[in-house]
Order: C-alpha cells, then sequence, then structure tokens
C-alpha cells in the first residue's frame, strides 16, 4: 500500500462523518500523540506532507509542540535559517493555515534555550503556550495534562515494587551545588533507587551520581511507562532530580500520581497549588532518606488515590486540557469522551424535581438522560426540571424498548457513557465520576456489571471500548 493510499484511508471518514471530536494536525513527539488521540483526531505531519494531509483533513487546529523540534524528529532544526528544508517547509505551513482561517497554536513544551530558532516564529502562530506559561508572549500555560486512559490506576500497594525509583532527565541537572546536594541525598539511603530516564527525551545521562555510574540506567519508552508506572510505590521527582520542564507542573509527576506511586518532590510552588496534598515534601536535601524510607512502607491506599484521580479528572487530565486549549482558540467543546447519558425508567410515581436533583448533585453532571416509560405529563415535568440544572433530556415510550431501559440503543445517544439510573436510589455525589474514571482507569468501573460494548481501541485493554460506547447498570 503507498503511503498516498494510507492518508486516504486514515482520512477519508473525516469528511462523510460528523465531527465530535476536535480534529488537530499536529507536529508533537509520539508520547504527546499517544497522550492527546483517545480525546482527539491527531494527524501527524511530516515534512514532505503536512499540506497534502492539511488539504485532505481539514483541521480545526495545527499543534507545535516545541521538542518535536529536536534531533531525532522528522522536523529536528525547523526554525534555525541554517537549517533550510524543514524551517522552509514549516514557514510554507503556517502561512498556508493562515490563508485557510485555520488556527495554529505553538505550545512550547521545554525551555526556550532548546530550539532557539523557533522564537523568531512565534509571531506566525495565532496563539502561544508553555507549560509554565509565564513569558510575556505566551497567552496561556498548558500542557496535555495526564491521559488516565494511559496512566490512571487504583492498584493496591501489594502489587507495587517497594524500591524507590529516580524518574528524571538527568542531563538537566543545573548547578554543581544541586549535583552535590543530590548525590549526598543518595548517599545516605539504605536501598539504592533505581534510575530510570525518559526514552522518548534523552538518549544517555549526561550526569549521574558518581557512586552510581556503575548502575545500570534504565531507558523507559513512551509505550511501556503506565505498566512502569504501575509498578513501582514511590518516584523522587523531577526537582530533586533534574530541572522539569518549564516552570510548570512536570507532566510526569502527573503521570506517576495517577499510577498510584507516591511522589518526593522538593520545594515546588506550582505542583503544590495542583497537587499538594497529594506529595510527600521534603524541605530540605539532608531529610530525603529519612522520608524515601518513610514513603517506601506503602504506596497510597485506594481510598486516597481515588480521591487524587478525581481531582485529576476535574482539572488535570487531558480531557480537561483539551477543553481549555478549544477554548482559547474558540471553538465549541469538543471532548465528548467523558459524556455520560444516564436512562431512567418512569412510572407514574416518579418525583420529576428528586431525579433532576440527584442528578445535579453529581460531581460529574451527566450531558443527557433518556427517560423511559410512564406518562406524558410525568415525563414533561421530568424534561423540564432536567432542562432546568442543565441536563438534556427526552421521553422514550416504554412500548419502543421491550427489553426495558438497559435496551437503550447505543446510536439513540452520542455520549461515550450509558449509565441506567434508579430513581429514588440514594446515589453518593461522587459516584457517576467514580464510575468514568474507573471505566478509564481500570476497565471495570465500581459496582456495576459492564452490559455491553462495541469495537475495542487500540491501546486500551483488552476489555475496555475506547471508540464505542459502554452501557453499564446499577
Amino acid at each position: 500500500m503507498t503511503g498516498e493510499q494510507q492518508r486516504f484511508l486514515d482520512h477519508s471518514a473525516l469528511v462523510v462523518a460528523p465531527r465530535d471530536r476536535l480534529v488537530c494536525a499536529a507536529i508533537v513527539r509520539p508520547d504527546t500523540r499517544a497522550d492527546l488521540e483517545p480525546d482527539i483526531v491527531v494527524s501527524a505531519l511530516s515534512p514532505h506532507d503536512a499540506e497534502v494531509l492539511i488539504d485532505r483533513t481539514d483541521p480545526d487546529v495545527v499543534l507545535v509542540e516545541s521538542r518535536a523540534l529536536t534531533s531525532g524528529h522528522p522536523w529536528a532544526g525547523a526554525g534555525e535559517p541554517s537549517v533550510v528544508d524543514p524551517t522552509t517547509r514549516l514557514r510554507d505551513l503556517l502561512e498556508s493555515t493562515r490563508v485557510r482561517g485555520i488556527p495554529s497554536v505553538l505550545w512550547w513544551s521545554d525551555a526556550r534555550t532548546e530550539t532557539p530558532g523557533l522564537l523568531p516564529f512565534e509571531r506566525r502562530f495565532d496563539f502561544v503556550t508553555s507549560v509554565g506559561g509565564s513569558e510575556p508572549s505566551v497567552d496561556m500555560a498548558w500542557s496535555p495534562g495526564v491521559q488516565l486512559a494511559r496512566f490512571g490506576s487504583l492498584l493496591d500497594e501489594g502489587q507495587r515494587a517497594a524500591r524507590s525509583a529516580w524518574h528524571a532527565r538527568w542531563d538537566q541537572m543545573p548547578s554543581r551545588g544541586e549535583r552535590l546536594a543530590v548525590e549526598r541525598a543518595m548517599n545516605g539511603l539504605e536501598t539504592r533507587p533505581e534510575l530510570w530516564i525518559d526514552a522518548d527525551i534523552t538518549t544517555a545521562p549526561a550526569w549521574i551520581p558518581p557512586g552510581y555510574r556503575a548502575d545500570e540506567v534504565e531507558r523507559i519508552g513512551s509505550a511501556a511507562l503506565g505498566e512502569a508506572y504501575r509498578a513501582r510505590g514511590l518516584f523522587i521527582a523531577e526537582r530533586l532530580t533534574g530541572a522539569p520542564q518549564g516552570s510548570g507542573v512536570s507532566v510526569s509527576t502527573l503521570r506517576q500520581l495517577a499510577a498510584g506511586s507516591r511522589v518526593l518532590s522538593g520545594p515546588d510552588e506550582p505542583l503544590a497549588d495542583a497537587v499538594g496534598s497529594w506529595i510527600d515534601w521534603a524541605p530540605d536535601m539532608e531529610r530525603i532518606p529519612t522520608i524515601v524510607a518513610d514513603a517506601s512502607l506503602g504506596a497510597r491506599d485506594t481510598s486516597d488515590q481515588r480521591s487524587l484521580l478525581r481531582h485529576l479528572f476535574l482539572s488535570l487530565d487531558t480531557t480537561a486540557s483539551i477543553a481549555k486549549l478549544a477554548t482559547l482558540i474558540g471553538l465549541r467543546r469538543v471532548t465528548p469522551r467523558r459524556d455520560v447519558c444516564v436512562v431512567a425508567p418512569l412510572d407514574e410515581e416518579a418525583a420529576p424535581a428528586a431525579l433532576a436533583n440527584s442528578l445535579a448533585m453529581q460531581q460529574h453532571r451527566p450531558v443527557e438522560a433518556v427517560l423511559v416509560g410512564g406518562g406524558a405529563g410525568t415525563a414533561d415535568r421530568a424534561v423540564a426540571e432536567l432542562g432546568a440544572v442543565g441536563v438534556r433530556a427526552r421521553w422514550v415510550p416504554s412500548h419502543t424498548l421491550p427489553g426495558g431501559p438497559a435496551a437503550l440503543p447505543a446510536a439513540l445517544t452520542a455520549a461515550e457513557w450509558i449509565w441506567v439510573w434508579a430513581p429514588g436510589t440514594p446515589y453518593e455525589p461522587t459516584f457517576l465520576i467514580d464510575a468514568v474514571i474507573d471505566g478509564l482507569a481500570t476497565g471495570a468501573p465500581r459496582d456495576a456489571a459492564v452490559l455491553r460494548s462495541h469495537a475495542v481501541g487500540a491501546g486500551r485493554r483488552p476489555d475496555v471500548d475506547m471508540r464505542g460506547k459502554a452501557m453499564y447498570v446499577d
């Protein structure tokens, strides 16, 4: 199959199918693409076919990640005057998208000194974002957040290794004083931590504490990161092992937390603001050995992990980050992957106001409700009550669903998740958010049975449906 034939197969469906997800033409690293793809359609642009794909896909936005222009990637050197071909192609791409009215976004995923050739290109982009968001030219702080489908976990501590791991960009250690402090701290540990580097970022560490130079350095590839994180009980965060990606919260740290691991960090204001109560803090280097010994005794318990996952889901996961980016560039909400439709049986005794209240109390409120059975008058009152709390509702006569509410055809709703809701049941306010998180993170919703799933999506555990819908009944 030729490359052109493959592109046609990959993208021709976008012409005829309704767009319920953001379509993004992107110059990003494979790891970033793996985070984004469960939520949006990503068309990876290469220098030789970028404009062809723009023609074929008619994207909603073009996203360029600064680190995707570093060595080892197809667009390496783009922006540098001495690297003529990719620089010219990037310039032509941005001019073409501007003429077409397609917004372009530059994401500084690393320090600007790593890709200085991009600095003059900032003015060619419609929007500029960065991890820290502190530079004057930056429109907002942004990163893809943590993809719970890749890294979320509720594994218990018995499944985790007690040995701690230092996962960092060791080549970014900034100063001799910090290197010496890390060396002293590591020498004080009774059990030597594992040394990890992100194989998607650097090929080899430029500096390792002298006492560890004979140790094997584990290079963890992007595809194996989720499993590797879930197998460890403690990580020592980038603020102690190297400079993080800009001044914002490290995505690696969010991933480790989502995977259920404990995280040890030094003073870090952005991290404290984002997830401070779930971090083990080391006020100074000398305290590290003691804190590591205490934290290694056990991973975070399930209750605390569930609370953390709710927090990540609401504000720091990939879906929330994409919604934030869509708002910046003026697009309508295009992140339906977390949408829930509840199917509620009605009868003449049903209390429409009580049903509306039970759904309005949910931390993750459904976007749609399908009411089954009951009289038309009761249904009309329920539709009005639900509309008042922001839930779209419609009535389906019971004779159209002889199999009951659980037989609702998935085609009748665009929501990703369908839940059969029992009016009058005292649901906790966290019920739906926990159900969706469980479906994303573990593939098995808590206190529920899977009734139906459709085509299993690539990259997801075998028993989880990524692209179709999953229906659950309480």
